[in-house]
């Protein structure tokens, strides 16, 4: 009670315009509900969604005709791995919940075999099977998967803004380290760089290593345009590590709009020819939007406290994947919830005004 005096006083003091509407609730009222029925869905449900993804994108390998053949089927054990992440699940525990939930990953459910649930090893080796680029496929899937949901409820404004922002993740593997004068064994950390869309606070490209170069925009955008996305009209937000002329050059050579807070130099910003021309148009009104893009990262810590516990390098970069995958399915479940709560409706005829609510 005294709390909420305090807040209650505190609101008086600003403007008549500026005051909260609710106290307790005064940013976001439909959220909450919203929240809740993204967070009724069930293991069932991710499954149900990744087994449309598996649909949509194919068999991640050609099946051998060599050898014995296979007893388990591949687009199944594909969509059972891309739920990983869903819940922070190891193999053995994901295993169990494929057993809860009774899922056939036989080829045939009339075989005489038993075993319809794939061992732990089995689903291991599923995931080394897999590229690396089917599960950067599946996270731009979802995400494009998102923003239709999203158009069709509220329009195509601001689907072209995105952040840029980079983190570190804690590994499992163990390294020297000199701390305060004395050699300590300390964990080692895996560095992430990513562009979000911040309408839909879904991943759309995520690139990690050991020593990723966190200040370079230009991968991120090489690999999506590489993976035939336009990345001509985006808009994009970063912070001062950012600032860096070959980003600049490859923004304006591609035309992609970008607002990143200028580093300084003695008062005065640092120097470059593209940087000049990009900082001309900067906006301290866009840029505010920036912290939008740590969202996502702030999702994943909360869920799975922010820890990767792969040991080789390239599985450790399909679990960071998979974790964005994760990501990207709640983000779209959330726009699911929203169709529940609002209804799109026009007074326009049909075909007229297509974008207004």
């Amino acid at each position: 009670m005294v709390d909420e005096i305090l807040r209650t006083e505190r609101n008086k003091l600003r403007p008549e315009r500026k005051q909260a509407w609710s106290i307790l609730r005064t940013k976001a009222p439909f959220y909450d509900r919203a929240r809740r029925k993204a967070q009724v869905k069930s293991f069932e449900d991710m499954l149900e969604l990744a087994q449309k993804v598996v649909d949509y994108l194919g068999p991640p390998w050609e099946q051998s005709t060599r050898g014995r053949p296979p007893f388990y089927n591949k687009e199944k054990m594909t969509s059972v791995v891309l739920t990983k992440h869903f819940f922070p699940y190891s193999f053995e525990t994901l295993r169990a919940k494929l057993k809860e939930v009774r899922f056939d990953c036989r080829i045939s459910p009339e075989s005489k075999r038993k075993g319809r649930i794939p061992s732990k090893s089995q689903l291991h080796w599923v995931m080394m099977k897999i590229p690396e680029p089917y599960f950067q496929e599946a996270v731009r899937l979802m995400d494009e998967w998102a923003v239709d949901s999203h158009n069709a409820l509220f329009g195509t404004t601001e689907v072209n803004k995105f952040g840029v922002d980079s983190t570190e993740i804690q590994c499992d593997p163990l390294e020297e380290a000199l701390i305060a004068g004395h050699k300590r064994l300390r964990r080692t950390t895996d560095k992430l760089n990513f562009i979000s869309r911040l309408v839909t606070n879904t991943i759309s490209e995520i690139s990690s290593s050991q020593h990723e170069n966190t200040k370079d925009l230009r991968k991120l955008l090489k690999t999506r345009k590489e993976a035939d996305r336009s990345i001509e009209g985006m808009e994009i937000i970063g912070d001062r590590d950012y600032d860096v002329e070959y980003n600049y050059r490859y923004a304006v050579e591609n035309k992609v709009v970008v607002t990143i807070k200028p580093k300084l130099f003695a008062g005065k910003p640092y120097k470059g020819r593209y940087r000049r021309k990009v900082q001309a148009n900067f906006s301290s009104k866009t840029y505010r939007s920036r912290k939008m893009v740590e969202r996502p990262v702030g999702n994943m810590e909360r869920r799975d406290g922010n820890k990767i516990h792969y040991k080789r390098p390239d599985m450790k970069k399909k679990g960071e994947l998979l974790r964005a995958f994760a990501h990207n399915t709640k983000a779209y479940f959330m726009q699911e919830a929203w169709h529940e709560i609002f209804t799109r409706f026009s007074l326009l005829p049909k075909g007229v005004g297509g974008d207004e609510m």
